[in-house]
């Protein structure tokens, strides 16, 4: 059985990584969210008409004149969210509630209102707007997946991993399920069910081979794990299926020296000099961890090699005094 060695600051470093993915991967994309169609033809939300709502006997012209206002507000809000007004969104949003407060397409509201608030990082309001919004319409995918990255960025793993199950069982052919899994996987890993997340992240992956921050979790796990061997196998599976993310692996390693874990570091390295043997800053790098590890010889061969590369000098001269 392979050792678990993952530390207090391995720990944190996997945290960041996981928040990282977050981040870049669609907790701000707000103005992605824009559903009311306000086109020519006259102002509808969903293609909603008139008698989408419960009139509730009020006045005829009375509510047209609301509905006017509520579409209006509504117009305006999608655009300000468009030049990142938040707080003008914000606004605009509620009025539209209060104008229309038993409206069938208010749950596209109360999920840009959750939005706002999980761009804010407000994630308790923006657990309340979401839940909000599923309570109007269960079948808000998007509304139940945002809930479930707020849940995680509360560290409340076990209503994010219910949510999601929910979600792919709800629709797993949803354009969100590869992000769900993701997340589910992520928040399995805070719980320290590596087992299972790397079970999850390795089945996205033979169906989506590129997904590079599935490779890139699933790095994390092993590193967790101690399986180190099996760690450089996925670093050139995902040189491979991800040439153009190989940046993507520098957090990674960075974390893995912060913490003092450099013979990770070199592993990762190793695999990435299969793929690109005569980059030299790859070369410099690995050398640095081999004289650390006291493999002087192999840092001078590495030195060598990138020296011909035609990397600049002043990439290499300081390691050059150090292996003298």
């Amino acid at each position: 059985m392979p050792r678990i060695c993952l530390t207090e600051s391995n720990f944190a470093t996997m945290k960041r990584i996981i928040l990282f993915f977050l981040v870049l991967f669609g907790l701000t994309a707000v103005q992605a969210q824009v559903v009311v169609d306000l086109k020519k033809g006259g102002p509808t939300v969903k293609s909603k008409t008139l008698k989408d709502y419960d009139h509730q006997g009020r006045d005829e012209r009375a509510l047209r004149e609301d509905s006017v206002q509520y579409v209006d507000c509504l117009r305006r809000a999608f655009n300000a969210l468009a030049t990142d007004s938040l707080q003008q969104a914000e606004a605009l949003f509620k009025e539209a509630l209060h104008l229309r407060p038993d409206a069938k397409g208010n749950y596209v509201v109360w999920r840009n209102l959750g939005l706002i608030s999980l761009a804010r990082v407000e994630m308790r309001q923006a657990i309340e707007r979401f839940t909000k919004a599923l309570l109007a319409q269960p079948g808000d995918q998007e509304s139940r997946y945002n809930r479930a990255k707020a849940y995680f960025l509360l560290n409340n793993f076990s209503e994010t991993i219910a949510d999601c199950d929910f979600f792919l069982k709800q629709d797993a052919t949803n354009l969100l399920a590869d992000s769900v899994h993701l997340l589910r996987a992520a928040a399995k890993v805070e719980l320290r069910q590596y087992a299972a997340a790397r079970a999850e992240l390795t089945d996205l992956l033979t169906r989506k081979p590129n997904k590079n921050e599935a490779h890139l979790l699933l790095l994390c796990i092993l590193q967790a794990e101690g399986r180190l061997q099996e760690m450089r196998a996925e670093t050139i599976k995902f040189c491979k299926n991800c040439p153009n993310n190989k940046q993507d692996l520098v957090m990674f390693l960075d974390g893995a020296k912060q913490t003092g874990n450099i013979e990770e570091a070199k592993i990762i390295y190793d695999a990435l000099l299969e793929d690109a043997p005569d980059n030299g800053l790859y070369r410099i790098e690995r050398a640095k961890i081999l004289l650390a590890l006291g493999q002087k010889q192999a840092a001078r061969e590495d030195l060598k090699i990138a020296r011909r590369s035609g990397i600049p000098s002043a990439a290499w001269k300081e390691l050059e005094q150090k292996l003298k």
